[in-house]
């Protein structure tokens, strides 16, 4: 990818963060000026140098979901690239590697026998709270902090699930502070355009996020099914 294109596509998704961009419509291309008029190219320049084109994509995904007014300065570090690197990998591991982090999330919210405490096992978390609990609910702070991988993130809370009466983003579109202060609304809002981009960058992608977000809420939200067991090592049979 030439620093020009670069260029381009970094105003594309910023501006499609900020609202102000039509990323399905245009297909990311958006006219820009030269970059040779551009005080800042030498960074634009950096990237196109040392990130290959799905962590370019990957890098302006996460940087501008968490910062749309960040400055092109600001995606040229390591952390960054690094970020950049790893969300870009999760393309090729594929479905093991969501089904697995899908199989510890659930351990969190349903029991798990263990033979060392027995009775005493600690009663497990509840999914209600960790989804709807306090202002800025408990699940998009941990996508705020990074312990909630952003493509995890919309195939776990974006996906309705008529059968449980699950519909995350319409309940807290219905509340009228959630946009608000530190509402969760302009969250979701972000995480609807990142699902958008994520599905345009990887094949079946669709597909893969409803299977898995099926079955991850049939394993949570039916009381009906039977307790993870302690030798499990996958929440999908």
């Amino acid at each position: 990818m030439t620093a020009e294109h670069v260029f381009a596509l970094s105003r594309a998704y910023q501006c499609y963060y900020k609202g102000t961009f039509d990323f399905q419509k245009y297909h990311g291309k958006m006219p820009c000026p030269p970059l040779i008029q551009q005080r800042d190219r030498q960074f634009y320049h950096r990237i196109a140098n040392h990130l290959d084109d799905a962590t370019i994509h990957a890098l302006f995904t996460l940087a501008y979901f968490y910062k749309p007014n960040a400055y092109i300065a600001d995606l040229v570090t390591r952390d960054i690239w690094s970020a950049a690197n790893v969300f870009a990998s999760r393309t090729q591991n594929g479905r093991p590697l969501f089904e697995s982090e899908l199989y510890d999330l659930s351990r969190r919210f349903v029991s798990v026998p263990s033979e060392q405490e027995g009775d005493d096992a600690p009663a497990p978390a509840s999914i209600h709270t960790w989804l709807y609990a306090n202002g800025m609910p408990a699940c998009i702070q941990e996508v705020i902090r990074g312990d909630l991988p952003l493509d995890l993130a919309c195939l776990l809370l974006l996906i309705p699930r008529p059968t449980f009466d699950y519909d995350w983003p319409a309940y807290w579109f219905s509340r009228p502070d959630a946009s608000v202060g530190l509402g969760p609304q302009p969250w979701i809002e972000r995480l609807k355009k990142a699902d958008l981009l994520i599905w345009a960058r990887r094949t079946g992608w669709r597909v893969l996020s409803h299977e898995l977000a099926r079955d991850f809420w049939a394993c949570i939200g039916q009381p009906s099914l039977a307790p993870i067991q302690k030798n499990q090592t996958s929440l999908f049979p």
